[in-house]
């Protein structure tokens, strides 16, 4: 009978908990369709009128398109450096490998206004400071320590005699990892991928500090509402809300293939 009750009140409770947590976020997907220009309800009309007017919103789209660019290539560097640390972890075993990995995870820890304070001061001395390329590495060092977290655990549970067999074979340790280690990992690979690039989407600390005039789509929805509320907004931040779900849930079903395909070797 308590099992029972107990049961009853851990369902209520996440129940009350998933409610709490996207109450926020369908207010926003219902508003974003609301015709009017006062956000209220009930809704009388349904429009999508605010999607068209945030897509001929100019600041929007070079938002958008900054925020496509900057998680493209920040995905990239930030994978590259994550399967190679990874490669190093699980191949070379370090003798301090928790301090190698404390190092790398720093721009994690640090705290994010610290970072870009930090990050600015730098920027601005090479000279590099408002331009994409100071959002990109800025975001690259803050993501790679994720992409690391994917794809190192599989790679630690990869066969490593499969490896040692291409090499007696005469095989290069390049083809060894072209051929044989990345075939084995791509799932986790592509998650690392896009986890990155989903956290160079979100962030804004970042962006915003060393971005300058270059503005990504969370700077310029940060921008627009320190002025006057543009219903505009809510359609904004319901696809970009859409983007994150799809991403988020691609990375847990690409982790899970990663797992299946690495205890099924």
């Amino acid at each position: 009978m308590k099992s029972d009750w107990a049961a009853w009140l851990l369902r209520t409770y996440v129940v009350l908990a998933l409610l709490f947590i996207f109450a926020p976020v369908i207010s926003l997907a219902l508003f974003s369709l609301h015709e009017g220009r006062i956000q209220s309800f009930p809704i009388e009309a349904y429009s999508t009128r605010w999607y068209g007017d945030a897509w001929a919103n100019q600041d929007i789209r070079e938002g958008l398109r900054n925020s496509f660019i900057v998680g493209a290539v920040t995905s990239a560097l930030s994978t590259i450096l994550g399967f190679l640390s990874a490669h190093l972890l699980c191949r070379y075993r370090l003798r301090r490998q928790s301090l190698y990995v404390a190092f790398v995870s720093l721009p994690v820890v640090i705290p994010l206004i610290l970072s870009g304070m930090a990050s600015l001061m730098y920027f601005q001395y090479i000279r590099l400071a408002g331009t994409l390329w100071a959002v990109v590495i800025a975001h690259t060092s803050f993501c790679s320590p994720f992409a690391l977290g994917l794809i190192r655990p599989p790679y630690d549970r990869l066969n490593i005699e499969l490896e040692q067999a291409a090499r007696n074979l005469g095989a290069s340790q390049s083809r060894v990892i072209f051929k044989i280690v990345i075939p084995q990992l791509w799932p986790a690979i592509a998650a690392a991928a896009l986890l990155s690039f989903l956290v160079s989407w979100d962030e804004f600390i970042l962006a915003w500090f060393v971005g300058g005039f270059e503005k990504t789509l969370p700077v310029v929805i940060y921008g627009m509402m320190g002025t006057s509320f543009n219903p505009s907004l809510n359609a904004v931040g319901t696809v970009s809300i859409g983007i994150s779900a799809v991403l988020l849930v691609s990375i847990f079903a690409l982790k899970g293939l990663a797992d299946r395909m690495i205890s099924t070797r």
